[in-house]
């Protein structure tokens, strides 16, 4: 499946990157065991650590599993727990409950966690707590995909919203490099405003 035993913020080759922290800096798909369940969240170089959700809190380990072949994959909108076609299996709980790798953004940042089918939901750690969140990307083989496009436009129109929702694109942040085919991070509030030529006054 790709996954590669690291520690300490070290990331393998082709590793998938799933987005950026507050500062610019990388965050990856990763996963680990936890109290007898296997979790998959987001891992920060930066800090060294892989973050996860778990007990109504955010808890960061030092050893992990970093997820590979980042050609193999590709982000799709999902809502209310939704297994789509090809959903790649991050982790499971100690009971055989399957769960699947999801992201969203909070504050500024790409957080990433565990889709759970049954919870109809994505857990995500952010700020210390763990969060729910019912409209999110999940994680997908490419293969069951095939007419993805392998190299979206960097930026591409915004797709239709779910009903009520509004719409956060997806794509690399100005002035980054995508990260690979199809592994595109979400993007932050700057951006928003350039797809929508909106134009703040100075000082706001």
């Amino acid at each position: 499946m790709g996954w590669k035993k690291e520690h300490g913020g070290h990331i393998p080759h082709h590793a998938v990157l799933a987005g950026y922290d507050k500062d610019g800096s990388p965050l990856y798909v990763g996963r680990a065991h936890h109290r007898g369940d296997v979790i998959p969240g987001k891992i920060s170089p930066s800090h060294r650590v892989l973050y996860i959700p778990y007990g109504g809190k955010e808890h960061h380990v030092s050893h992990y599993e970093v997820l590979k072949n980042s050609a193999k994959y590709h982000w799709m909108r999902s809502r209310n727990g939704q297994r789509e076609p090809g959903s790649l299996k991050g982790g499971k709980q100690s009971d055989g409950t399957k769960l699947y790798i999801g992201r969203t953004t909070m504050g500024g940042v790409t957080v990433i966690g565990k889709v759970h089918p049954g919870h109809g939901c994505l857990y995500v750690p952010y700020n210390g707590d763990e969060h729910k969140v019912y409209e999110y990307e999940i994680l997908v083989k490419r293969r069951y995909h095939p007419t993805l496009p392998s190299h979206p436009p960097p930026y591409s129109p915004p797709s239709a919203p779910f009903p009520g929702q509004p719409h956060v694109p997806s794509g690399p942040f100005p002035g980054q490099h995508p990260p690979g085919p199809g592994i595109y991070p979400p993007l932050g509030p700057v951006y928003i405003l350039q797809v929508l030529n909106i134009h703040l006054p100075m000082g706001v």
